[in-house]
């Protein structure tokens, strides 16, 4: 009998130690590899603009800043000694005590500002589900965003940051306004300048 409690035992003991083993062999294998993406290739002429190493860089800004909203921004013009230009506006939102920075090029403002007012013009769901997202995206991410609030009025975001993320929730109609106002100064700056 004795014998036999012990085969139970050790046998026991066996049924118990091959999992934990197994599970050792399978903790103790070699890591898998840490995969690294580079980053995204900048998507505008502005978010692009490298200057020759060595070359002289000019920048000339104005700023465009929104404080109230969290958002700042410059229209600038960025040109190197070899005659490579970069134009339009740099918006940086807050996140996290964070600016996180997305271009528009020039060429891009006209249609950024018929996709504002477009939003701005959202005064009910266009849908015919419960909640509705109106989006308008720029080369560089940047998105404007309608959509309906749990009070059934009209909410707007922003999100900036290409490929980083930093959004602006609960804007109103008179913050979008304000935006769409410093977008129009921008591109009017831009115009007064371009025969320079």
């Amino acid at each position: 009998m004795r014998h036999v409690c012990r085969f139970v035992t050790a046998a026991s003991l066996l049924a118990i130690a091959t999992p934990v083993a197994a599970q050792v062999s399978l903790v103790s294998a070699k890591p898998l590899p840490l995969v690294v993406q580079p980053m995204p290739p900048p998507s505008t002429m502005l978010g692009s603009f490298r200057p020759k190493p060595g070359s002289l860089v000019t920048i000339g800004y104005d700023e465009l800043n929104l404080r109230e909203t969290g958002i700042w921004g410059d229209v600038r013009e960025v040109r190197d000694a070899t005659g490579a230009l970069g134009r339009g506006v740099q918006l940086r939102i807050s996140e996290s005590q964070n600016l996180v920075p997305s271009f528009v090029d020039a060429d891009e403002i006209p249609a950024l500002l018929q996709g504002l007012d477009a939003l701005i013009a959202v005064t009910e769901n266009p849908t015919q589900f419960r909640s509705f997202e109106l989006r308008y995206t720029t080369k560089d991410s940047l998105a404007f965003v309608a959509y309906d609030t749990s009070t059934g009025s009209i909410g707007y975001l922003i999100q900036a940051g290409n490929p980083a993320r930093a959004t602006m929730r609960n804007l109103g109609t008179a913050q979008m306004l304000k935006i769409r106002t410093m977008f129009e100064t921008a591109l009017q700056k831009l115009n007064q300048v371009s025969g320079r």
